[in-house]
């Protein structure tokens, strides 16, 4: 072609010939390394799991080879060298006999029996299989309806013919096994020998195994799928691929404790994962996050604070996951889960935060009485009743206490409104108008009582000893220190808050005043009642001042009108009776679902300052309850003063507040004994008999304590002496007939004491709660134990006398009304009660070891001397027959 002439498709000759080889390479180069770097990030930079792994199989590597050394180190040198010498010694004997003609022909004739036995044994197989090939005939015969008598017949005579080979085998079988134990003989000891060998080396190659099998091992995803657990918005269920021990190895597996993060075993293993197994629940039912996410932003990781989240921003870039609902729960938060299935328990186990939220929120301070929460809605109100408060209080302390609670008691479960003057004097104006019943008024005080100095000191005195600061702080400022809320009213200038003839007539018997109070009966006599009243009115400030023109401003009908407005309006009958508001709702917001509110969901307000984030708005909320009124939203939550524990406790079980379904296979199967105990330790906490008792090892009576620690000046002996009795293990100890009346009519059984059980006049269902809880408690499943009455011989009876003066009972404990010129310090339970009152098993245990039951006690040891290792060595001849004569003299004693 000319270079004038036109190229192919009219294009320019030199256009044609031009090369494009750069370009091609420079366009295969760029396709070559992206493809590279798409291999490596879709292997590597992708997959960031699959290093975990190798350092986890790395590290577990490491454990099992020190397990190993230390199982080889473990085996005694001397004594596996000697069985293996031994064992060495035998196999060479053996050898030798091996070659003999004895063992020799003991082998061929072992072969000869083992053929003869297999060829009888198949011979006895032909014949079965020919029978049941007869019978079948028969049997199809005979269902026919022809003549099937012939092949009765045949399968009558092959059954016989098939009989006959039983002996026959049976005496091949003795022949072949004759002959075995013969050759086995020529063994020896080496079998035995091999067996204490292996027994050695059992440990070391279970080990090796498994490190034969982990070199093997490459990364590879784990994934659970999870049935059932979740439910979209149609109640349908959603089937969830958990990933998260991809990289979380030993999360479900003992022995990983001491790892770090994520290789390490889960905390409470024995709680979260033995009882919540991975393979039904996996990881996000409880944790949240994104399930199928395989890399650290992926999985939705949340920092339990700023501290940790300064960290993972600068080692792994981490940054808040979008477009997940449900990133993972951090810290504390984590334990909010658990009320997706454990919804209606309030102590869980394993989650002390979120079960001391439950507490604060249906008990302490009583949230639940103006927000409904599906699970609470027939909670009682915690408040006092206020329908005959009239009559009760001073007018110009009711002003001060609705004005500003704290003014009196710092730690009072009672709220801070935030109410002008004239809102607080509307409020105590309805209240002090309402129709007063005097009908408590039955005992009158004397003359002379008031003012009195000596009755004021044994008053004083009678408050401490009989137990009064067992719920009460009064005298004793350590009492309301250790207490996070008032358990019971704080008597600190109770003369400036009622009358005295108030006091008088409540301590005598408070539910005359009020049906439905906690205070029980101390059952007091006129003279102690009144040298109380004499003191407790003492208990006065001299600067509380009187509100000027209180009664002008209670009388004013305008005002109380006012008065039940504003109650009606902030819910003050959420906590307390109040007539004229019975027919009222809860004037708070539902939060059964709060802890699922998006961000876009809650209103901040003009509060810049605060966090934008559900836990900046909770904590905020809480501490601080109208940061976030405007002209529009309208605040009326009033001030609990919460210190952080308590804020962070409630925000934990608010983030529970999520109202899902959760199937019933996942929650939790609750036994009639877990219900038991539930059921009384709620009234054994409500009735704060746990400020008296030390009735589960995480209640010690400490209240009780520290009034007899001033009693006692710090004396520890006096103080376990004179406080009342350790109750845990009660259901082992006591018989249930027994616990029941006395709950009912308490008697006393240790009459040194000076503390007074009081009598709580508990409904017959709240006193059999107490006793099954105790039973429960102690996994006691016989509800009466007895012991069969007997009459004693004459030798019986003075074996008993002998025992008991050696033992010298008598210099401690009394018989009815003996224990004359005993102390009170030594003075022990009065034995002729016991029949009646213990379980006889106890008794023994009791006579064998006192110390584990009732730690301190002064009671000995007169049977065993047991070291620090429970071992026993006796100190009387024939302890057992002794302490069983010894119980059966005390049960057959008269109360």
């Amino acid at each position: 072609m000319k270079a004038s002439e036109p190229g192919l498709n009219g294009g320019s000759p030199s256009e044609e010939k031009k090369s494009y080889k750069i370009h091609f390479f420079t366009l295969a180069l760029i396709t070559s390394i992206s493809l590279i770097w798409s291999v490596y990030n879709e292997t590597v930079t992708r997959r960031p799991w699959k290093d975990y792994q190798k350092e986890f199989f790395r590290l577990e590597t490491a454990k099992l080879e020190k397990e190993l050394e230390e199982a080889k180190n473990a085996i005694p040198a001397d004594e596996f060298k000697e069985i293996d010498g031994k064992l060495r010694k035998l196999r060479e004997e053996f050898n030798k006999k091996e070659k003999s003609n004895e063992y020799k022909n003991a082998i061929k004739e072992l072969d000869k029996k083992e053929i003869k036995l297999l060829e009888i044994s198949q011979g006895l197989q032909f014949a079965k299989s020919l029978t049941e090939e007869a019978y079948f005939l028969y049997q199809q015969a005979f269902d026919k309806g022809g003549n099937y008598q012939a092949k009765k017949a045949k399968w009558e005579k092959l059954f016989a013919e098939t009989e006959k080979w039983g002996p026959v085998v049976k005496k091949a079988t003795a022949e072949r096994d004759e002959i075995r134990k013969k050759v086995d003989s020529f063994k020896g000891e080496i079998p035995e020998f091999e067996e204490k060998l292996e027994k050695y080396k059992e440990n070391i190659a279970k080990i090796e195994k498994k490190l034969d099998i982990l070199s093997k091992k490459i990364p590879e995803i784990n994934q659970i799928v999870i049935q059932d657990f979740s439910r979209n918005n149609f109640d349908e269920p959603i089937l969830k691929a958990d990933r998260c021990l991809s990289c979380h190895l030993g999360t479900d597996r003992k022995g990983f404790e001491g790892f770090k993060e994520p290789y390490r075993t889960h905390v409470n293993y024995e709680i979260f994962i033995e009882k919540h197994p991975v393979e039904k629940f996996g990881c996000t039912s409880c944790h949240d996050g994104q399930e199928s996410g395989l890399a650290f932003y992926d999985a939705g990781h949340a920092p339990k604070d700023k501290k940790q989240e300064t960290e993972w921003k600068k080692k792994y870039d981490w940054h808040p996951i979008s477009h997940w609902e449900k990133p993972m729960l951090a810290g504390d938060f984590i334990q909010s889960s658990c009320r997706r299935c454990h919804a209606l328990e309030e102590d869980i186990q394993g989650a002390p935060v979120l079960s001391e939220g439950i507490n604060l929120f249906r008990e302490k301070i009583g949230c639940v009485n103006c927000h409904l929460v599906k699970g609470y809605e027939d909670v009682n109100k915690i408040g006092p009743s206020l329908k005959n408060i009239a009559s009760k209080v001073n007018p110009s302390w009711i002003f001060q206490w609705v004005k500003n609670p704290k003014w009196y008691h710092a730690k009072t479960r009672m709220p801070n409104f935030l109410l002008s003057d004239q809102e607080t004097a509307s409020v105590a104006a309805y209240l002090l108008n309402l129709p007063k019943d005097e009908t408590w008024r039955v005992y009158k005080l004397r003359d002379g009582v008031l003012g009195n100095s000596a009755l004021i000191a044994k008053g004083k005195e009678l408050v401490r000893d009989i137990g009064c600061n067992g719920c009460h702080s009064v005298g004793i400022t350590e009492i309301y220190q250790n207490n996070s809320r008032d358990i019971a009213p704080i008597l600190t200038n109770i003369g400036n808050k009622t009358t005295p003839e108030f006091i008088l007539n409540w301590i005598l018997n408070p539910k005359r005043y009020n049906s439905k109070t906690l205070m029980p009966n101390l059952r007091l006599t006129a003279n102690e009642a009144e040298a109380i009243v004499a003191y407790l009115y003492s208990l006065r400030d001299s600067n509380f001042k009187k509100i000027e023109d209180i009664e002008q401003k209670i009388a004013n009908k305008t005002e109380a009108e006012k008065g039940l407005k504003i109650i009606s309006d902030y819910g003050c009958y959420g906590c307390h009776e109040i007539p004229g508001t019975e027919k009222l709702g809860r004037v708070g917001a539902e939060l059964s679902n709060f802890g699922n509110k998006e961000l876009y969901e809650l209103a901040f307000g003009y509060a810049k300052q605060v966090e934008r984030s559900w836990l900046g708005y909770a904590l905020t909320k809480i501490k601080t309850p109208r940061i976030f009124e405007t002209e529009v939203v309208v605040q009326r939550m009033p001030d609990f003063k919460l210190n952080d524990e308590e804020a962070h406790a409630l925000a934990v079980l608010l983030k529970g507040f999520r109202d899902e379904k959760i199937p019933k296979e996942f929650t939790r199967e609750v036994s009639a004994n877990y219900t038991d105990i539930q059921k009384g330790r709620k009234i054994v906490k409500k009735y704060n008999c746990i400020g008296c008792h030390e009735v589960e090892e995480k209640w010690d009576g400490a209240n009780i304590q520290v009034a007899l620690r001033e009693k006692y000046s710090n004396d520890e002996i006096n103080v376990k002496s004179y406080s009342p009795p350790r109750i845990v293990g009660e259901g082992t100890k006591v018989q249930s007939e027994w616990l029941f009346r006395f709950i009912h009519e308490p008697v006393p059984i240790r009459p040194w004491l000076s503390v007074r059980m009081p009598t709580f006049n508990f409904r017959e269902a709240q006193a059999n709660s107490i006793v099954r809880y105790f039973q429960s408690m102690s996994r006691e499943e016989v509800f009466y134990h007895y012991l069969e009455e007997k009459e004693f011989t004459a030798q019986e009876k003075a074996e008993m006398k002998s025992l008991i003066d050696t033992l010298q009972c008598l210099k401690c404990h009394q018989f009815g009304k003996g224990g004359a010129g005993i102390s009170a310090a030594e003075l022990a339970p009065d034995l002729s009660l016991a029949n009646g009152r213990l379980k006889p098993k106890w008794i023994i245990d009791w006579l064998t070891n006192p110390q584990p039951l009732m730690p301190g006690t002064r009671m000995p040891n007169f049977f065993y001397d047991i070291d620090e290792d429970g071992e026993k060595s006796e100190l009387l001849p024939e302890p057992e027959k002794k302490m069983e004569l010894l119980r059966n003299y005390l049960f057959s004693l008269k109360q």
